[in-house]
């Protein structure tokens, strides 16, 4: 595991932190750990959805302690929140030797799978654990030999023998397999620095078997992932150092065989680079970038980090709207989250936008806290966002009608920078239509 009292040198910004560096950051800084197990073969069981664990909204967040305030804290567990009230439903402690880089719910809400690895140990592993209780239902190796990490190396002999480290992961609606993307670092050319080559593949949840398959986005230096029953939508981000129009690029790959079935650029109405953030001490300006795609009335709904939209036909891949950016400045940051025909986005301020009509329906500023931000975390029903500040690691709800925050509904959580990059905390957004 990478030492942690490297993470203690990346400065803060008291701004939201744009996708453009946290994708370069969480590139720098995601290490791969883990125990060798045996691979099996990938297949897409055709299964019955699986019930519920809860119907409840939850939020499963890391805590720890620090002996040394100059150092990161050291993460000793997580804890699981109802969503909803605050109440702390359940603990897990997790071994001095090892570390949970982040977490991921399966959308049937009764498993999480930990991307795991030990300070010492070589290799990273995928933990599939059931809940309650955290029972252990598999694990999954991540090294240089997992099947489709041979598959990259075949086409691409530059790759090194080190292990691909996690990027990002989504579950397929009835959490019968995950889409899920990695980086791995190529050989340097002579007196030059080492490079990622971004790739996406599938893990069967079922059978806890990697796919024989690998599709590489070697433009991207980070990718966001949409898994449907019968496809995945890739949006792969690059870094905007020039005037390029393009925010993103779409593909869609088949999740038994990784051929491409589409592939689409979003091209941005707008040329010009603009300032971050909301106010006048951020005038360091950029280009917008695409944040993760989210799900609207069967399409796919893509917002960049100055509100353009693009609604997008996943079956087809074309752009059926297209909507003008409703700022000028990158204002937006973080998770999307859809609640009927509305948009909700964080930032240094949570915006609403009416979908249909692309119009800016509410802006609720949060109180500017030194060296933090806010992060939107999940919708806990129709008109209630749950937000943390990274500095005070408390839980708060935003009513989206009022812009009111609510008193801490339960505090003491680690989620300062980095965790942010690491997708903390991670939320499961219950049973609600």
């Amino acid at each position: 595991m990478r030492d942690r009292t490297l993470l203690k040198l990346s400065p803060r910004r008291t701004t939201a932190l744009p996708v453009l560096v946290s994708a370069a950051l969480l590139v720098s800084l995601l290490a791969a750990i883990l125990t060798r197990t045996g691979t099996r073969s990938f297949s897409l069981p055709s299964l019955a959805v699986t019930k519920n664990a809860d119907a409840r909204p939850l939020a499963l967040l890391p805590v720890g302690t620090t002996d040394d305030p100059r150092l990161a804290p050291r993460t000793t567990g997580l804890v699981l929140v109802d969503a909803g009230s605050g109440q702390i439903l359940d603990r897990y402690t997790i071994a001095d030797t090892t570390e949970v880089v982040s977490a991921h719910f399966v959308p049937s809400g009764d498993r999480v799978v930990f991307y795991a690895g030990e300070h010492t140990g070589p290799h990273a592993r995928l933990e599939v654990r059931r809940l309650p209780g955290w029972d252990i239902e598999s694990v999954v190796p991540i090294d240089a030999s997992i099947p489709p990490a041979r598959v990259l190396a075949e086409r691409f002999p530059s790759i090194t023998a080190s292990d691909p480290t996690l990027l990002a992961f989504a579950a397929e609606p009835r959490g019968r397999w995950a889409a899920v993307a990695f980086w791995s670092l190529t050989t340097p050319k002579p007196d030059g620095p080492s490079s990622q080559l971004v790739w996406v593949t599938a893990l069967d949840l079922e059978r806890a078997a990697w796919a024989r398959w690998a599709y590489p986005l070697p433009a991207s230096q980070a990718a966001s992932l949409v898994a449907l029953p019968d496809r995945i939508l890739v949006l792969g981000h690059e870094l905007r150092t020039s005037i390029r129009r393009n925010v993103g690029t779409i593909v869609a790959l088949d999740p038994r065989t990784g051929e491409p079935l589409g592939q689409l650029t979003l091209e941005s109405a707008s040329t010009t680079a603009k300032p971050l953030g909301e106010g006048p001490g951020d005038e360091q300006a950029t280009f917008s970038t695409a944040l993760d795609p989210v799900l609207w009335n069967r399409q796919l709904l893509v917002v960049t980090t100055d509100l353009e939209g693009f609604v997008i036909d996943p079956s087809a891949l074309t752009v059926t709207e297209h909507y003008p950016p409703l700022a000028d400045r990158l204002v937006a940051a973080g998770r999307p989250f859809i609640t009927g025909d509305r948009l909700v986005v964080g930032g240094g301020a949570v915006r609403v936008v009416d979908i249909a009509s692309w119009r800016l329906l509410a802006t609720h500023p949060l109180p500017q806290q030194p060296e933090a931000w806010w992060i939107a975390a999940g919708l806990v029903d129709q008109e209630t966002l749950l937000v943390t500040g990274t500095r005070e690691g408390c839980l708060r709800h935003l009513d989206l009608a009022t812009g009111r925050l609510s008193a801490p509904l339960a505090c003491g959580f680690l989620v300062d920078y980095p965790a942010p990059l690491f997708g903390w905390p991670a939320f499961f957004p219950g049973s609600r239509p």
